[in-house]
């Protein structure tokens, strides 16, 4: 529990950027669902305060019971495959990339088919989540000795999730493999090492090739409308506790943490 605890501190103190992506998208009237909500009411409020109909949607029992007696209505995936509701705006923040991890291509892709099944006429997917440098050359960071036991921990986990794409090799204090690997690795140490079992088994990787096979690939009357990538500062903190020259790394290979993809029924 302290653990589960800890994971959700993190992601509301990240919070004001996640709410963010639904800027000047919300209106009064309109049916809005959290898809992957978490137990957290910042989007709820957020909704409320536009008068709009917010719906959560989570297939954990605890967070169903944790907003339901806060008078929040949840619902879960099979309740969602069950009806013909229809939403304005469906709101995925950090969700897509635990699909790609935890489901096989057919179960993504069949539950992406049941969102967008239930977006009104020109409803809205609006998508928040890592972004993949999507670059394979090779490149290399340093760590700061003291933390080179606990990255090596991560490494270890990461490796037996196949979460890499190819060969991680480390010489003392060195870390060399490709961009995208060192992205990965970069990004899930900023969680500290509580969080290693629950989320050495996601690769942060969301790229191009997954937005177009699980999304836009057999989706005639979708279209990508608007698509922003970004790098938030507040990482530079995180991850200078464990590496060298941090900021050298983001700029010289175009780092983003988030990006915010707005699709649309058309």
């Amino acid at each position: 529990m302290h653990n589960e605890q800890s994971y959700y501190a993190r992601m509301r103190s990240t919070m004001s950027d996640k709410l963010r992506a639904l800027d000047g998208q919300v209106k009064k009237g309109m049916r809005v669902l959290d898809f992957g909500s978490g137990p957290s009411e910042d989007v709820y409020e957020y909704v409320q305060y536009f008068e709009a109909d917010y719906y959560a949607l989570d297939n954990s029992r605890q967070v169903q019971i944790l907003l339901e007696e806060k008078g929040i209505r949840c619902i879960d995936l099979t309740f969602l495959k069950s009806t013909d509701i229809k939403f304005d705006i469906i709101f995925m923040s950090s969700v897509f990339h635990e699909l790609l991890s935890y489901l096989s291509r057919n179960e993504a892709a069949s539950t992406m088919n049941v969102v967008l099944s239930h977006l009104s006429e020109h409803g809205k997917l609006i998508i928040r989540d890592w972004c993949a440098p999507e670059d394979k050359t090779f490149a290399r960071v340093e760590v700061i000795p003291t933390k080179i036991d606990e990255v090596k921990q991560w490494i270890k986990e990461l490796s037996e999730h196949a979460v890499f794409l190819s060969e991680v090799v480390v010489e003392k204090n060195i870390i060399q493999a490709s961009v995208d690997d060192l992205y990965n690795i970069l990004l899930h140490v900023t969680w500290g090492q509580q969080s290693i079992l629950r989320e050495s088994n996601e690769s942060y990787l969301v790229d191009q090739s997954s937005i177009k096979q699980f999304i836009l690939n057999g989706n005639q009357n979708i279209k990508l409308v608007s698509q922003c990538a970004y790098y938030q500062s507040d990482y530079t903190n995180y991850l200078s506790n464990y590496f060298k020259d941090v900021d050298e790394f983001v700029g010289q290979h175009h780092i983003c943490t988030k990006q915010v993809l707005i699709l649309q029924k058309v």
